[in-house]
């Protein structure tokens, strides 16, 4: 055990003084007369002993008390002697100024109670100490070691952020910063209202430095969240219907909440729903949603909370094509089954091209392309499809009637990771059907469970690899797959076993064939719904272009310009939206002289929303840190910081002990008197 101020150890010279007042008795005798004292002299040895016992208990009790006194005043701790009275101080506060921190303690937002804390943190040090002040952002500028004025400034200039980091990276980013500077005595300082879904206790963090949590919580923590919200389909259709669901939570745990959801499109509102929410309640609302209007879509949904409005707001985004542009790849004649589904006038575009006479870039125009009749694949042809799919672009494959196999398993099998094997001429019935399917899914309202499905007299046995993304649509009893869907880097391939025509299957002439092939080139078509979490990784696919500076892309609105990270791979640009933003909202992103710009809906994370926190006792037990403490007020803080002790109250446990000796001494005395 040490002490903190030793030099209070002369005031055990004190105990001196109860000792001297039992040795010597200044109590005046006075003289008692007794009318008869035969009985005195048998009591009188007993009376003595008991009398002599009680006087040395009250000497020791004030001995211990006067002690106990004492060490309270010299503050002992555990642990090794103190080394950090003198020398350089170098201090990490972190400040968490996410959006959780915008809720207000009696009219006063968390936040500005945060800052005051690390004001007066900063006030109470020495002028020689140093500081990095840290914050949800992580800037190259926080990485700074700063003085006293400095730091004050940087603390005063904190605003709110969209970012949301759990604890564990906080502190190891304090402690890296700790461990670069040569100061003798380092301290880290966490003051944030630690909600329990960016606190995973206990801590996993590994450091040296003594570390200082701090709370700043509200006493309220009721929230009312729009959520998420996504549409059925992966992208919407012009003139179609298309279902918007949107996840609403009301995080009050006491009440319910009656509020209105806005859906506006394109700058008008669209629909507005009142909504009604029971205490704890996650409700899903679905939207119907349409339009018959091409291009994109920006969509806003937004519902009335208060006084917590960051998350009361979503932005979505998303391209409509009016026709979806298909080019059939043939290997001498047209295939009459697929002219006849993607023909002209049916929202499609449709060009017919001959396989061995395909330019390069020439897919670029098209959403989808089919290759039908194809019994080998020219080497030009598999770099333009490679190419073509790795950008994002989806193929469609019916096999030729006498397809090589190695040229196929060299070629679509390296591109969709399936393995063909020699035709199989025995007649099979598709008896496995996936109706969750994109391709599937919505096309009937209720599809029986005897439904007739396509029959082969030929065929290619497929085999998937052991690590495909393969999404079988139809299959045999077997486990071969009759029709199937492959992800390959930012496109898709679609495989069918056998060929697109009459004779090896009935597939062309069902009822299955055009509604699947629509629906394929539909998804093809149209591009994906922008709707991406600010400080996530976002990644958006661009048309390639030529990286000049006065070529890249900008990601701006009304009022705001930047350029994002952005890379040309494969033919296309990949554009990194993660810390590009600071404000939710909807973005266009294009080339400076481009007229017809991308948009994406960024928007701030959810995981601020559910305000429940770890409560302080909960928090002390449970961080799982040996060098933690939890510090409720400036004279803890204070303290702590200038000795590195943390919550060690064993002088706290002194004054308890010389209260109650106290207590004790006052019983014995009265006892004598008695």
């Amino acid at each position: 055990m040490n002490f903190l101020y030793p030099i209070f150890a002369i005031a055990f010279s004190a105990l001196a003084i109860p000792i001297i007042i039992h040795l010597f008795n200044f109590k005046k005798f006075k003289k008692v007369l007794f009318s008869d004292i035969r009985f005195l002299q048998e009591i009188k040895q007993e009376t003595n002993k008991k009398s002599q016992l009680k006087h040395y208990l009250i000497l020791l009790s004030r001995l211990l008390a006067l002690g106990a006194l004492v060490f309270a005043f010299m503050q002992p701790y555990l642990g090794e002697k103190i080394s950090n009275q003198k020398g350089s101080k170098c201090i990490s506060i972190f400040i968490d100024n996410s959006y959780s921190m915008i809720t207000q303690e009696k009219d006063i937002p968390l936040l500005s109670l945060a800052k005051n804390k690390a004001i007066n943190i900063i006030n109470n040090s020495a002028n020689a100490d140093q500081f990095q002040i840290l914050t949800q952002e992580f800037s190259a500028a926080e990485n700074r070691i700063l003085d006293k004025q400095q730091a004050l400034a940087a603390v005063n200039n904190i605003i709110s952020s969209p970012q949301s980091r759990n604890i564990n990276a906080i502190l190891q980013k304090q402690q890296n910063i700790l461990n670069a500077n040569a100061s003798e005595n380092k301290s880290i300082v966490y003051i944030s209202d630690f909600q329990k879904n960016k606190t995973p206790l206990p801590s996993t963090f590994k450091g040296v430095a003594p570390v200082y949590l701090v709370p700043i919580q509200a006493s309220i923590t009721n929230n009312v969240t729009l959520d998420s919200a996504w549409f059925e389909t992966p992208n919407i259709q012009l003139n179609q219907p298309n279902t918007l669901n949107v996840r609403v939570i009301n995080y009050n745990a006491d009440k319910g909440v009656n509020t209105s959801l806005q859906l506006t499109n394109n700058g008008q509102i669209k629909t507005v729903k009142n909504v009604n929410l029971n205490a704890g309640e996650t409700q899903l609302i679905s939207i119907p949603y349409s339009t018959a209007q091409s291009g994109w879509q920006q969509m806003q949904l937004h519902l009335t909370d208060y006084p917590l409005s960051f998350d009361d707001t979503l932005y979505l985004a998303a391209n409509v094509v009016a026709n979806s542009s298909v080019l059939l790849v043939n290997d001498n004649s047209n295939n009459p089954y697929l002219n006849a589904v993607f023909r002209t006038g049916n929202n499609f575009r449709v060009d017919n091209a001959v396989g061995n006479n395909v330019k390069t870039n020439q897919f670029d125009n098209y959403s989808l392309v089919v290759l039908s009749n194809m019994n080998s694949i020219s080497p030009n042809l598999q770099i333009e499809l490679e190419r073509y799919i790795q950008k994002g672009g989806n193929v469609l494959v019916f096999p030729g009637n006498a397809i090589n196999l190695n040229n196929y398993n060299e070629t679509i099998g390296k591109l969709s990771s399936m393995a063909f094997a020699n035709a199989d001429t025995s007649k099979l019935q598709v008896s496995q059907i996936n109706k969750d399917h994109s391709a599937i899914k919505d096309l009937f309202d209720r599809i029986p469970e005897n439904v007739d499905l396509p029959k082969c007299s030929k065929h290619y046995p497929m085999r998937a690899s052991t690590f495909s993304t393969e999404q079988k649509i139809f299959g045999f009893s077997s486990g071969d797959a009759f029709l199937t869907q492959i992800k390959n880097g930012n496109g898709n391939i679609y495989l069918c076993a056998s060929p697109a025509d009459l004779n090896s299957s009935n597939f062309t002439n069902s009822y299955w064939f055009l509604p699947i092939l629509f629906k394929i080139a539909f998804n093809s078509s149209n591009e994906p719904i922008h709707n991406y979490t600010i400080g996530k990784d976002a990644l958006v696919q661009a048309k390639s272009i030529d990286q000049k500076e006065e070529n890249l892309y900008h990601l701006n609105n009304e009022k705001w310009d930047a350029i994002p990270e952005q890379q040309n791979i494969r033919g296309s640009v990949q554009i990194n939206l993660n810390n590009a933003v600071k404000n939710a909202g909807l973005y266009s992103l294009a080339t400076p002289n481009s007229n017809n710009p991308m948009y994406v809906g960024l928007n701030y994370t959810r995981t601020e929303s559910e305000l429940i926190h770890w409560v302080p006792s909960d928090l002390k037990n449970k961080i799982g840190l040996t060098n933690a403490s939890v510090l409720l007020d400036d004279a803890s803080i204070s303290t702590a910081l200038k000795t590195n002790l943390g919550n060690s109250n064993i002088w706290k446990y002194c004054l308890i002990a010389a209260l109650l000796f106290l207590l004790i001494e006052i019983i014995l005395v009265r006892s004598v008197r008695e």
